[in-house]
Formats: structure tokens, sequence, C-alpha cells
């Protein structure tokens, strides 16, 4: 009989090399082993110290040896029909992979492949995800996990969720009997319907083992340096890659390439995709994206076509104002929040604890919103009617009491009406205080003025009554004709105190003027008109708890002796201090007004004005004021040099060629931009001071 020799290798390729003897008919076979190296788990060996192998043959034969020898001859066998089976285990005879093949032993078949490409067993995943919960909305934070199978049907995989405290940060999420094998770990972190932080991890799952990991949502993580990728190319030898293009600090809105490069390997031979904050953002070892103005985690998640070979790696990294302190960067525009897109009449202001209180008169609604990163995060929504609301919302304000009491103004234009509201910081809760009709009783008579209109509100916590801030609201006299601003006390359920404070204008006369603005301060407030009227009254006692009307000083610009030219046709007006404010019209001047100085008024500096301007604010601090050019659709930045002067430090570009309104938040930080009578978008801009 012939004799044959099989030569099988096993993880890379399995041949056979047969000899002949004619006077035999059976065979010898030599197995050829290889061992692999795999991505180790802690604790637990997945580099293959020996081999099992058994084969059934014609009439029962059979084989079973075990080696740690890269070659191994097995004489004697009977040609025919084989099945041969064989098996990786470690140093402590666990089985980590195996294969199976069938062949047809002869003198002229004398090559056989066997892949062993069926990692063996099933194990458990057990991972604690924690977060800084001081920084999310804790009632609506929650968390999207997905564990996704590296090869084969790429099937998601439901993890359970063993635990998860919102209060502290913290939850566990399991999974049981997965096949061995390399996984992708996706998970997302939630306040509200707004992403705040993610990432991407590779996990390797190996039999009868639990593989265990604690990872932190990083929110606002202070940036790293870019990390090195260890994975395992085809040959099995470990290759270092490492992430380039990125640095601790990136600007913001300004597109940033990325790359994997290797010095010993084709890096285009692998299997790339990048991740940002959880967010696929492409495939390749190259890759470009748009950061947004934050803190971001870039995650990149590397394989090759070896069973079992997966790698991530991740870098924090901070996306800054590309602009000069100040100026705000494009952000982003949005044309829906919480599934409710923008439409018509809209009333929004930033309330002190920072957040958006945003007035839908189109869809009956106020919600309360969180600014993260350049979205809006609704964390609390009531309808008009649980408010107690009729329609038409011309203006808000608000001011903070206590520090868990905030006031809210909200009024309504026709019929003039005033609604007072307490707001908790906790939980983002509205309830009603007060409200009234607009009328101030009149000298003399004992009837009563009404107003035909209210456009303005203001509030201040320089002067407090009742133990609440007073709030200012702006309202045309139905009688005088004349706009005037009142006072209205917070503190009182019973009685909202509506008293006269200042006039813009002479009672008498015969122009009708339109109001441009109301500035409120800590020691001021003034209404100012088109015309360059300005009822202007400051604070003259130090002492907060006193009588308001008989503290204040009214007093009129349109009798006094200056350039009036240079404060007529005013269109845009706002205060830059209690004393100091910048007015936009045919000029733009910077105005001053002390009740304790004779002349009253004087003006700063002024310059020409021949562009239409609209919706003028200065940040609290007095530093920069901002207003829109609606010929060029830019949002203009002006360095207000002290409140003495002004120069325009820098332009940034409007998506929304119709937006007229800016809003400002208290840090001065957040700008949202939109048009007021017509919404269709917002855009949310941040501002680097």
């Amino acid at each position: 009989m012939k004799k044959t020799f099989m030569v099988i290798t096993l993880l890379i390729i399995l041949c056979i090399v047969a000899s002949c003897d004619a006077k035999q008919d059976r065979a010898t076979m030599r197995v050829i082993l290889q061992k692999d190296r795999s991505i180790t788990p802690d604790g637990y060996s997945l580099d293959i110290d020996h081999y099992r192998i058994t084969g059934s043959g014609p009439g029962g034969a059979s084989f079973n040896i075990e080696t740690s020898r890269q070659s191994v001859s097995l004489e004697g066998l009977i040609i025919g029909e084989w099945t041969i089976q064989a098996e990786g285990l470690n140093k402590d005879d666990d089985v980590l992979v195996t294969g199976e093949t069938t062949h047809h032993l002869s003198t002229s078949n004398g090559s056989v492949v066997i892949y062993l490409e069926t990692l063996a067993g099933e194990g458990s995943l057990s991972l604690v995800l924690t977060w800084d919960a001081e920084r999310t909305d804790i009632e609506n934070t929650s968390i999207e996990i997905t564990l996704t199978e590296q090869y084969g049907s790429k099937e998601e995989i439901e993890l359970e969720e063993v635990s998860i405290d919102k209060n502290t940060g913290r939850a566990e999420y399991s999974g049981v009997n997965l096949p061995s094998g390399s996984y992708i770990l996706s998970a997302r972190l939630y306040s509200g319907s707004v992403q705040i932080a993610g990432f991407v991890e590779a996990v390797r799952i190996a039999g009868d083992q639990v593989s265990e990991g604690e990872i932190v949502f990083d929110l606002d993580k202070y940036p790293t340096e870019p990390g090195s990728l260890e994975i395992i190319n085809k040959t099995g030898v470990p290759v270092v890659c490492t992430i380039t293009g990125i640095k601790e600090s990136v600007s913001a809105d300004i597109p940033v390439t990325v790359s994997i490069i290797c010095n010993t390997d084709d890096v285009s031979d692998f299997q790339i995709e990048w991740f940002l904050d959880g967010e696929s953002i492409g495939e390749g070892h190259e890759t470009t994206f748009t950061p947004q103005l934050g803190t971001h985690r870039l995650d990149v998640l590397a394989s090759t076509s070896r069973l079992g070979t997966a790698g991530s790696t991740s870098v924090n990294f901070e996306a800054v104002s590309a602009t000069d302190p100040g100026v705000p960067s494009e952000g982003n525009m949005i044309t829906q929040v919480d599934g409710d897109t923008f439409t018509g009449s809209n009333i929004i202001d930033f309330l002190p604890d920072g957040k958006a209180l945003i007035i839908s008169n189109d869809n009956q609604s106020v919600k309360i919103a969180k600014v993260i990163r350049s979205e809006l995060d609704v964390e609390r929504e009531y309808s008009f009617a649980s408010l107690g609301l009729a329609g038409g919302v011309s203006a808000v304000a608000s001011a903070k009491a206590t520090d868990s009491l905030y006031k809210i103004i909200i009024t309504e234009k026709y019929p003039a009406h005033v609604y007072v509201f307490n707001y908790n910081p906790t939980g983002c809760s509205i309830s009603a205080f007060s409200d009234a009709e607009l009328q101030v009783k009149a000298s003399g008579n004992g009837g009563y003025e009404g107003f035909s209109e209210i456009r303005f509100a203001g509030m201040t916590n320089g002067i407090m009554k009742d133990g609440a801030p007073v709030g200012f609201v702006g309202a045309k006299n139905a009688v005088a004709g004349l706009w005037q601003s009142l006072i209205v006390n917070t503190g009182n359920p019973d009685d909202l105190g509506f008293k006269y404070s200042s006039t813009a204008g002479l009672r008498g006369m015969d122009e009708d003027l339109t109001a441009v603005a109301l500035t409120v301060t800590d020691k001021s407030e003034a209404i100012i008109t088109y015309e360059g009227y300005m009822g202007y009254s400051t604070k003259t006692n130090s002492n907060s708890e006193f009588t308001l009307y008989d503290a204040l000083t009214s007093l009129d610009i349109g009798k006094i002796d200056i350039d009036l030219d240079k404060i007529r046709n005013i269109r845009q007006a706002a205060a830059i201090d209690y004393k100091t404010y910048l007015f936009i019209g045919d000029y733009i001047t910077v105005f001053e007004a002390v009740a304790t100085r004779n002349p009253a008024f004087k003006i700063l500096y002024s310059e020409p004005f021949t562009g239409n301007a609209e919706g003028l604010v200065i940040s609290d601090d007095g530093k920069f004021a901002y207003y829109i050019d609606m010929d060029s659709s830019e949002l203009v930045t002006l360095d207000l040099m002290n409140g003495t002067s002004f120069k325009e430090i820098g332009r940034t570009k409007l998506a929304d060629n119709t937006a007229d309104t800016i809003i400002i938040s208290g840090s001065g930080t957040n700008l949202i931009v939109f048009d007021e009578n017509s919404t269709s978008s917002l855009s949310i801009m941040r501002v680097s001071r």
C-alpha cells in the first residue's frame, strides 16, 4: 500500500503533503501548528499554549492528540473520508478557538485547509458608567447604550440595565451569554433630548469570563494628549498607531482633519471608524469634521480582518472661539425645539440661572430650556391655559429673589395685562403669584388711567419691595398718549402696586411718540423713544427698602440744551450701566445721565451711522454691545471702551437673514438671535470672554 502524509496548518492555513507507498492503503498525516495572538482581557490569557486535534475516519477510525509542537506526524491513517476538529487552548486548558473541516485522504489529494475561525464559549459583560450629576437635568437624564458584534451580522445586543442613580450619576449594565469575540460598545448620555456626552470603546468577550469596565462620561473634561492605539495586524504582530491632526485646543466651527499613522504597517488595510461624542463621523485612516464650541471626545476604533482583533483610543479636546474675546462664533441654527417647529411670534429671554424661557404665542406654550453647547434641551413645558395666560404675550423679564425663588413678569399687549409668577430653579417649576390689568389711579378725580399696550418689561435686584425684586413695564398711556414706565411690586400677591416711574415726553404734546426701549439696571430705569425723548429715573436712597415712587426722580431730555441731532431718530437703545446709555439712530452715541449734576445729561462720544440696526443688547458687565446689521445680515460686536466710547471689533455672519432680535445671558457667554415676530429658527451663538 502507498503511505500518504497529510499536513495541516492551523489558524493561518492547513495543507497536506503526500508521499506514495503502493503496498499500503494507509497514510501518514503530519499536522503543522502555529500560535496565535489576540487582545487579552485583564487576568485572562488568550495566548494559545497548546492544541487538541481529533479526527474520525472510515470504519470508525479515529485519533486524538494534544501537542504544543508546531509539527506533528500521524502515521497509519486509513485512506478515505476524515472529519478533523482542532482546538487552541491556553495554559489553563481553556478552549479559546476551534475549527473543523472534512477531507478525503488519498494518494492524489494531499492538501487540506482548516481555519480556526470560531472563538469558543460564551462570556459576560459588566459595565459601570458614571458622570457628574450636578451638570445634568437629573429628572430627564437618560442613557442610550448599544453593544454590536464586530463581525458577522453586526447585530445590536441589548444590555440589561441593572441600576441607574440619576442623583449620583451612576449606572450599571450587564450582558450574559455573549458569544466570545470582539464587540463595539457605544453609549450616549442625554440631558432631556440633547446629547451631552458619548463614547465608543472596543470590548473583548472570552468564554466563561466576565469582562468588566468602568467608564466616565466626560462632561467638559480637560483636554488630553492624543492617545496611541495598539491593534494586531494580520501576522499577529502588535502595531502601534497614533492619532495626528488634533491638539488640546482647536478653533470652533472650523474643519479639523485627523488621521492615524503607523510606522510599521500600511493602515489602508485596517478597518477604521471615527466617533465624535459617540456619533460616527467617518471611516478610513483620515476624516474631517467641524467641532462646535465646547469640549469634546474623539474616539477611533480600528480592527483588522483577523478574528478577535479590535482596539480603540480617545482624546479629549476643547473647541474654542476662533474670534477675538467678546465676538460670537457663528454658532448653530435650530428650527425646532423638543419636536415643535418654530413659527409665528416668540418671546424669549434668559432666566437668572442661564436657562432660556421660550414663549410661543402661536403654540400657546412656555418652555424652559438649558443651553447645551449650541442646542436647547427643554426641561419643562407649560401651556398658556395652565398658567392662566390669555395670549398675545409681548414681553418677559425675571430676577432672583433668593437662591430658590425667582420672579418672572409676563405681559400681554392687548389688553394691557401684567402677570407675576414664582419660579423655582430646582425642577424648573413655574407657579402663578398674581396678575392684574395695568391701570393707575389718576390724581384728583379718583378714577384710573388705563394703557393701550405694553411693549417692554424689566426687573432689578437693586430695589427690593416685600422681599422681592421690583419690576418695571413700559406701556402707552391710553389717555395721554405718552410712553411711561410703571413700577410693579412682585412681592405682594394682593396688590401689584402699579405706580408711575418715568415718562418719555410731555403731557399735552401733539407728537405721537414711538417707544424703542425700556432699560432697567440695579440703580436706574429709563424709557426711550424714537423721537429722542427719555424718561429717566434713578435710585437716590442707598437703603433698598424704601418707598419706590418717592425715591425716584423723573427727567426729560427733550427740555435740555445739547446737540439733539445726535439723539434723534433713535432706533435702538440699551444701558451700559446705571447712568450711561448707547443709542443707535442717525448717530451711534454714548450718552450719560446723572440726576444730581447740572446739566444732568451729557454726550460722551458720537459717530454718524448710516446702517440699519436692530436688536441692540449690552452685556451685564458693560464691556460689549451687540446689534444686527440688517443690510449685511451680520451680528456686529462693539467694544464699549469702559463706557466712554466704542469701537467695532468683529462681525459674525448670521444664517437667518430675517433675524432682528438678540438676547444675551447674564454671563455674557450665550446669545440667541431670532426674528421675534415671525420666528422660523434660532441661532445659538457662544462668546469667549
